[in-house]
């Protein structure tokens, strides 16, 4: 009998300035982000003090607070989430939902295709 359990992995797409600068990876344990090696090898910027350009893998258990920063809160949040019917503790769908346009920055978030 196989133990493993598999979980589907969620992907994003990250974007600064419109230039794929990396990869958001999800599933029910932990977070990725991983810099895509082009983005690095053409001198693209890092996205966030907390995910400094390299050529790592960084992992984390929650939403890395980078991009929990580019989601609502609050009532705009709730409002939100109620009309596009979003799960609000799914913050992984909410990200690729709100953060494919409208965010304050050169970020944006895409689900990868």
């Amino acid at each position: 009998m196989n133990n493993s359990v598999k979980y589907k992995i969620r992907k994003a797409r990250v974007l600064k300035n419109g230039k794929t600068a990396g990869y958001l990876l999800a599933n029910r344990r932990k977070f990725v982000f991983l810099y895509d090696r082009d983005y690095i090898a053409n001198g693209g910027a890092s996205i966030a003090i907390g995910l400094p350009k390299a050529r790592k893998v960084f992992s984390s258990r929650h939403l890395f607070p980078f991009f929990c920063g580019l989601l609502p809160e609050g009532e705009s949040k709730a409002n939100i989430c109620k009309k596009l019917r979003l799960d609000s503790k799914n913050k992984f769908a909410m990200l690729q939902e709100l953060a494919q346009n409208e965010t304050i920055g050169d970020i944006t978030v895409r689900g990868d295709e």
